[in-house]
């Protein structure tokens, strides 16, 4: 039987009898429960506990900063209350690790270096035979004359535009044209070799109106030694290629201009006078030549080619000058220029040159410039057919027949031009 309780000292009655009269309910409560296998004690006394646990409240904490292990601020010794104080702590374990993981490496690596040096040492030499290299193929001669009057006021920069308009890589600048005139480039030539660009230095040969007026004795005379400068139809004078001396100054034009870093030496009019008036033209020194005329000039072609030096020399030679035949009354250059000691031939193809009935093989042109296609691809065929050993390019006109004068050589298998 319960013992009668008497409240505490000082809690007054009313709190008591609230405190009995909340009894009494819990117990008239769990008394239903039971009728109806409802109350569970352990339940009951569960969920008093945790009513009475959630009524508490959670003390007040202060954040702190926060660590975690293995950094290099995580604090290592703790104060009386058993908090760790703001320390650093050396990695030095980590660090042992790392230098003796990498002293390992380098003698790991070390030794297989030795090893392999030791085993190579000790074989015997590997002796293969010497292979032959092979010459770099020549890139397409593509060029494109820079006239004269444009060049006064060009740059380099303007050349390197009109070539690269032209899909050409080497400019053609006159250093003697055809009246005897010759032409300085002191800083244009460093300036195109620094943009990739080569030149070749035009020198128009034997024909030269100024040397003959200058010096009639040089010049091809009119019916004897003591006439005056002959002429052709055009006026020009020549120079006789009969005279050492004439073919000195040539000489040292062309080599002028090899020291002058011309990567090409173009020789032009390396030919007698072809006019139908040249029958009266007079060469001193001819009676006591032994040779023939085609031998003068290549004489004079193979001399031509030792003064330009590393600098390679075309041939530019008009389509009459091919005929191995020709005679007195076909008095052009007298002789068969396909083989001569120039590395490169340019057949001239400019339909504005060119005579009337003019024979290509076996086909005659009443007129080139009416077939400038066909032309151009007979003369291309002719001359890699009668001039295997040497290379061989078109000087053509560079207008709108230029299109179709590439289109045949490039079937023809001259990929090499010159655009005039």
């Amino acid at each position: 039987m319960k013992q009668k309780t008497t409240p505490p000292e000082g809690q007054p009655k009313e709190a008591l009898r609230q405190r009995r009269e909340r009894a009494l309910r819990r117990q008239q409560k769990r008394r239903e429960q039971k009728k109806k296998g409802e109350f569970n004690e352990r339940k009951a006394i569960f969920d008093r506990r945790l009513k009475k646990a959630s009524a508490r409240t959670a003390p007040v904490t202060q954040r702190t900063r926060g660590y975690y292990r293995f950094t290099r601020d995580f604090p290592g010794t703790v104060d009386e209350n058993g908090l760790r104080e703001n320390g650093r702590r050396k990695k030095s374990v980590a660090k042992i690790l790392l230098w003796v993981l990498g002293l390992a490496a380098v003698f790991c690596l070390a030794f297989t270096l030795t090893k392999a040096a030791w085993l190579v040492s000790n074989e015997a030499p590997v002796v293969t035979a010497p292979t032959e290299t092979a010459e770099p193929q020549a890139l397409p001669f593509r060029a494109v004359l820079i006239p004269r009057d444009k060049i006064e006021t060009a740059t380099a920069d303007s050349v390197k535009k009109t070539l690269e308009e032209a899909g050409a890589q080497t400019a053609v600048l006159e250093v003697k044209d055809a009246y005897g005139y010759i032409y300085v480039y002191d800083t244009l030539i460093p300036q195109l070799h620094r943009m990739d660009i080569s030149a070749a230095a035009y020198i128009s040969c034997f024909q030269d109106s100024f040397h003959t007026w200058d010096t009639p004795a040089l010049s091809v005379r009119t019916l004897n030694e003591y006439g005056g400068a002959w002429t052709d139809n055009s006026g020009a004078g020549w120079l006789n290629p009969f005279s050492a001396e004439a073919r000195g100054i040539l000489l040292d034009t062309v080599k002028s201009a090899a020291d002058a870093g011309f990567d090409y030496i173009l020789l032009d009019n390396v030919c007698f006078p072809a006019d139908s008036g040249s029958a009266s033209a007079y060469y001193a020194g001819e009676s006591d030549y032994n040779g023939t005329r085609n031998q003068v000039l290549t004489g004079f072609i193979s001399d031509a080619v030792s003064a330009a030096g590393k600098a390679a020399t075309i041939l530019l030679s008009r389509f009459s000058a091919f005929d191995a035949e020709a005679g007195a009354d076909r008095a052009p250059t007298y002789g068969d220029l396909l083989h001569t000691a120039a590395g490169v031939l340019a057949a001239d193809v400019r339909l504005s040159g060119q005579p009337k009935n003019v024979t290509v093989g076996e086909e005659t042109f009443a007129d080139p410039a009416d077939l400038p296609y066909a032309f151009t691809l007979a003369v291309a065929e002719f001359t890699v057919k009668n001039a295997p050993g040497s290379r061989v390019v078109l000087c053509m006109d560079n207008d709108r027949t230029a299109k179709e004068a590439v289109k045949a050589a490039e079937y023809a298998g001259v990929e090499g031009w010159i655009l005039w």
